[in-house]
């Protein structure tokens, strides 16, 4: 990683259903591959996923829902639900 990359690396938490083992590691597995993730910090008790990099939140999101996790941004609770999450159940 070079000192531009770095600098422009942001950390994002993500709200994210694990109910065990299985999908702490399907989630790690999923996080990893997309390019410009840096590094995953999954805490399954609180649903927590922490993600470093320079990628899009909505990127995250898009991928984790794609592979039938519900995913938002932590703290959104009340908020608006992001476009993609709209999309998605109205399918």
């Amino acid at each position: 990683m070079s000192k531009q990359e770095f600098l422009q690396s942001q950390t994002c938490v993500l709200k994210v259903n694990i109910h065990c083992d299985g999908c702490k590691q399907k989630v790690k597995k999923l996080l990893q591959k997309i390019d410009g993730v840096y590094t995953t910090i999954i805490d399954a008790d609180q649903g927590k996923v922490t993600v470093s990099g320079c990628v899009d939140p909505a990127t995250l999101i898009k991928k984790l829902v794609k592979s039938g996790k519900h995913a938002e941004l932590w703290g959104s609770e009340g908020s608006k639900p992001s476009q993609y999450a709209v999309q998605e159940h109205a399918n």
